[in-house]
């Protein structure tokens, strides 16, 4: 009969259930005493590059009215944008629609004749971070009339992850150490390890292609944002065995 006594669990911000294979390389026993500890690291760095959405959406009386419109002023939003020197694959097309309005009762009769029907096409841009202000005015003047929210990225978020593991598994292994020491024990070698990494869904994988963006002249006032930091969180489950 395998005997639990020599199994010491510490409660470190999260716990989590063994895999059913572990138990056939890790065996715990009098004769084989283990230490398994979980342990939680939070990474921030501050974002590199930015997913903004921009978008243009208009009215007509007709169907044909109002796609020939949105064309016309949807090619000149993203022409400025190439035209800028942002790389036609940091733009992606996200919304393309168009739909018959309800009415609204608070339009007036002019109002209600001229919108029948609606257009409205949107973009995702991928810009470095010090281009977004930039980018955003250039968007707007060409005619875009739909902001939404920016995605805050790293270039390499793999390297994130990495960096994240690591610092939980130092921690781990700190931990483990004192606990061993704790129990008049020698910490022994790493029997087992495994990780679990929360991934915002703010954050996309792929390298930004470098632009030569040029510089536009913003007018008064000035657009100012407040970057938010990206973060990556990993959680480390290891075991140790102890002498």
């Amino acid at each position: 009969m395998v005997s639990k006594t020599n199994l010491i669990k510490i409660p470190l911000l999260i716990f989590g259930l063994l895999p059913p294979a572990f138990a056939q390389v890790v065996q715990v026993s009098p004769t084989n005493k283990t230490l398994e500890v979980t342990a939680t690291e939070t990474v921030e760095v501050d974002p590199e590059v930015a997913v903004m959405r921009v978008g243009y959406y208009n009215y007509g009386a007709t169907k044909e009215r109002a796609y020939d419109e949105n064309v016309r002023v949807s090619n000149q939003i993203t022409q400025s944008l190439l035209d800028a020197g942002i790389p036609r694959e940091s733009i992606h097309t996200e919304t393309l629609r168009l739909d018959r309005v309800e009415l609204d009762e608070g339009w007036s009769a002019d109002m209600r004749a001229e919108r029948k029907f609606s257009a409205r096409q949107s973009w995702s841009v991928r810009v470095p971070v010090p281009q977004v202000p930039a980018t955003v005015e250039l968007a707007v003047r060409a005619g875009a009339n739909d902001l939404s929210d920016v995605d805050w990225q790293v270039k390499d978020p793999t390297a994130l992850e990495v960096k994240a593991h690591l610092g939980g598994l130092a921690k781990a292994r700190s931990l483990a150490e004192q606990m061993a020491k704790g129990q008049g024990a020698k910490l022994g070698q790493l029997l087992y390890v495994s990780n679990s990494y929360n991934r915002p869904l703010w954050m996309q994988r792929g390298e930004y292609p470098g632009t030569t963006t040029q510089t536009v002249e913003l007018r008064k006032p000035q657009l100012k944002l407040f970057p938010k930091k990206v973060s990556k969180e990993a959680t480390v489950h290891v075991v140790f065995s102890i002498e």
